[in-house]
């Protein structure tokens, strides 16, 4: 019995020692992350932290959002503030607006709601619709000015990796020929980034998909998938 005794104590100083092994390695990888970060025109601190994207087809989009601001007091009552809102630059009939959430499960109980369902009926929503919970990780601190803004999501293997990676390429001055201007992350699906940038190449995404030095790139950070890319225009909230 002594034996045994003695044994667990062992192992529980060694998941203690583990336990604290690891935590000194997370901090110490958001040392980093921190001090790369301050090379870059990039905070983590914002206004609003948890966000949601919601984004689909309309029949007209006038018709739509004048549906979408009548509905803007029912979902102030459930936590939910627009803070954006898109219409695709090359196909008018795509709508997306970003907002910001105060109570995720609030949000959740409205946005699953036969209450919406029937509006987005009405607004003349089309097909299906693609619903993003995220957090907000890194907001641009500068003015962008170029004049093409652009939706992007794709999937990664882990979030802090992906994110190191690319603030790093960004101090260096390889990544400033487009400006990033919000960086987002899955809440349900930590995997999950979405970032919104703007660029003056009309066929800049082109470019970089046929660049092998910017698909390396992207695989050493962890990027596991194809993007989903929409240029947009912003229109009034």
């Amino acid at each position: 019995m002594r034996k045994v005794g003695q044994w667990l104590v062992l192992f529980g100083l060694l998941l203690v020692v583990a336990s604290c092994a690891e935590e000194v390695k997370k901090e110490e990888a958001e040392v980093v992350v921190e001090d790369v970060l301050s090379s870059t025109p990039f905070t983590h601190d914002f206004d609003y932290d948890t966000c949601l994207i919601i984004s689909h087809k309309v029949d007209n989009y006038d018709v739509w959002k004048a549906s979408y601001d009548l509905s803007e007091e029912i979902r102030l009552n459930h936590g939910i503030k627009t803070i954006k809102v898109y219409q695709g630059k090359v196909d008018k009939k795509y709508a997306m607006v970003l907002t910001s959430i105060e109570n995720v499960s609030q949000a959740k109980g409205y946005v699953t709601s036969d209450m919406l369902e029937n509006s987005m009926q009405i607004a003349g929503v089309e097909g299906d619709i693609e619903i993003q919970w995220m957090r907000q990780k890194l907001e641009y601190t500068e003015n962008a000015d170029d004049s093409i803004l652009m939706y992007m999501s794709f999937s990664v293997i882990d979030y802090e990796r992906w994110e190191e990676a690319f603030l790093d390429d960004y101090g260096t001055g390889e990544s400033k020929d487009f400006e990033v201007t919000h960086v987002l992350q899955g809440v349900d699906d930590e995997g999950l980034v979405t970032m919104l940038f703007q660029v003056n190449d009309h066929d800049y995404v082109q470019k970089m998909e046929s660049n092998n030095s910017f698909q390396m790139k992207m695989l050493a950070a962890g990027v596991v998938s194809y993007p989903t890319i929409y240029k947009l225009d912003e229109r009034e909230i």
